[in-house]
């Protein structure tokens, strides 16, 4: 687990896919993911099953995964990697990149997580996990797009983009490792923060109920006071 890539199936970098599909598929007691949509877009998941998963379940990484079809899917039995985030009141627990938390908001693992919501979310059944579904506010893609930027000249911001569809969805026996979680979980924060610790700019992220543009864990020294996100 932890290896950037070893995931049991994955769509890596594909650009637009329109004829992709994965569908009747069982992932089970993976040590790391069920299918992870990386770098491409209108992909087709159906009546997939993964089933005791460490990590998000179905993951849609860095925030530039759109048009996306994911219906009667189903993720069960998933588990946080290391300590949950949990924290009391709104605020949360920090979480930061490391060898051994290769993406920080896996201890807030999922049955079906993405950045940008511009997908077609059909039908779909998620038990356990620390929710069922996560979108976290994250103001820039990450990773191998973390330099992404609109025609405007502003950088991507994949939390301002909103669903295609979000219908017939049902999530359970999950967000009891907070008690302010929920089951579909629009909330918590992930994004690129100098670590105080060795100086060493990681993604950072805290499972609270802050606000991306104003919660004081938000600003870097490298934040761009002027960026209106193209709005």
């Amino acid at each position: 687990r932890n290896r950037p890539g070893r995931y049991s199936i994955h769509y890596h970098l594909a650009g637009n896919a329109p004829n992709a599909y994965i569908k009747n598929v069982a992932v089970y007691n993976s040590n790391w993911r069920c299918i992870t949509i990386h770098g491409t877009n209108d992909v087709t998941l159906f009546g997939n099953v993964g089933f005791n998963v460490l990590g998000h379940c179905y993951y849609l990484e860095d925030g530039m995964e759109e048009r996306n079809l994911l219906q009667r899917n189903l993720a069960a039995y998933v588990h946080p990697i290391q300590t949950a985030g949990s924290g009391g009141g709104q605020a949360g627990t920090d979480r930061w990149q490391s060898d051994t938390l290769f993406d920080p908001s896996d201890s807030g693992a999922s049955g079906f997580y993405a950045l940008n919501a511009y997908n077609t979310w059909l039908d779909n059944a998620a038990s356990g996990g620390f929710s069922g579904f996560t979108f976290p506010h994250a103001p820039r893609a990450i990773k191998d797009h973390r330099n992404i930027k609109q025609p405007n000249g502003y950088p991507f911001d994949p939390s301002m983009r909103p669903f295609l569809l979000f219908k017939g969805n049902s999530a359970h026996s999950t967000g009891y490792f907070w008690e302010h979680n929920a089951a579909v979980y629009m909330g918590g924060m992930l994004f690129y923060k100098t670590d105080p610790a060795d100086g060493e700019v990681k993604l950072f992220y805290n499972n609270g109920r802050g606000s991306i543009h104003a919660d004081t864990l938000c600003p870097d020294p490298n934040w761009p006071d002027l960026d209106e996100i193209g709005r």
